[in-house]
């Protein structure tokens, strides 16, 4: 029982055929943040995604990314030892390190890699009021 236990733990978590922990396989974009002296720049990879399947929307401090894409042609089951690729589902929200001008974001994709440049929100300079004591 205690063997049928530990094997059924195992294969919960990884998938035999792959070799590769089943948590590993998730499909997630990978993304890369960092800061010029006047803007954001973000570069995600988002291989297999056509720019149709890609949906971007940003705030001042949020920038998500959503893509949806199915498997174009159907094979049947009998065949196959290993299936990782087909539909794939993701929603990423990033929040920002500052604020950014969302309405003026630029992005290019080409090769499956998503780049934005997102202009920072500059900060309005405070004036200083005189203040009269009474």
């Amino acid at each position: 029982m205690r063997e049928h236990m530990d094997t059924s733990l195992r294969n919960m978590f990884y998938d035999a055929r792959a070799e590769l922990p089943v948590v590993l396989r998730r499909r997630h974009p990978l993304v890369d943040l960092y800061e010029e002296p006047k803007e954001f720049v973000v570069t995600v990879d988002l291989p297999g995604i056509k720019k149709e399947d890609l949906e971007v929307s940003a705030t001042e401090d949020t920038l998500t990314i959503k893509a949806e894409s199915e498997k174009e042609e159907e094979i049947e089951e009998e065949g196959y030892y290993l299936r990782e690729r087909g539909h794939m589902k993701f929603y990423r929200r990033l929040p920002l390190p500052k604020k950014v001008k969302p309405k003026q974001i630029k992005s290019t994709y080409q090769n499956g890699t998503l780049t934005m440049k997102l202009p920072k929100l500059e900060q309005e300079e405070k004036e200083s009021v005189p203040v009269k004591i009474e």
